[in-house]
């Protein structure tokens, strides 16, 4: 019987938060007479209502947990700059993978034991870190650093560097610093 309270009671918040996200998006005037509609004690919402929330809450809800997927994938750097391939076709991947042997070193003393660009690799003259070397300032406008994700995080630095070149055209302007190693 408790699990049954439990339950309900779960449900019934989540239906408050799922009509309080719909009205978010009403015209203004429309959300405050619907708000004070559902804060009488006897409201009823409608039933297409619940629905068309419910329909918007799994969707944001299913795009959030393919990008948790993605984010989380830990596979060797290959396969990460593969899979941000997919996900970016225009990005030219070579010239990324240069970039970033070139940025965070690839067999020097910042790559990690198999070569590849070091993921905590810093840049001692600036605040530039991680395998694409991104400022503290550039990152913070970046998808990845808006979303609290760590520039030293070896998953975010290889997609953001893959996003950056595809979403531009493939242009290395912010790495033209290190243009002669990977020119």
């Amino acid at each position: 019987m408790r699990v049954f309270v439990v339950i309900g009671g779960v449900l019934v918040a989540l239906v408050i938060l799922l009509v309080a996200l719909d009205l978010e998006r009403a015209e203004p005037a429309a959300a405050q007479a619907s708000s004070a509609e559902l804060q009488r004690p006897n409201a009823v919402v409608p039933a297409a209502k619940l629905r068309k929330a419910a329909a918007l809450y799994h969707a944001a809800d299913a795009r959030a947990d393919r990008l948790a997927k993605i984010l989380k994938h830990r596979e060797s750097y290959r396969a990460t700059l593969t899979l941000a391939g997919v996900t970016h076709p225009r990005a030219n991947l070579r010239l990324a993978d240069r970039i970033m042997r070139c940025e965070a070193g690839a067999g020097g003393a910042s790559a990690d034991t198999r070569g590849e660009p070091a993921p905590g690799a810093q840049n001692q003259h600036s605040s530039a870190g991680g395998r694409a070397q991104y400022l503290d300032t550039t990152w913070a406008s970046t998808p990845e650093g808006r979303a609290g994700l760590s520039r030293f995080d070896p998953v975010a630095a290889v997609f953001a560097i893959v996003r950056h070149l595809g979403n531009s055209g493939n242009d290395p302007s912010p790495w033209t610093a290190s243009r002669p190693c990977w020119g």
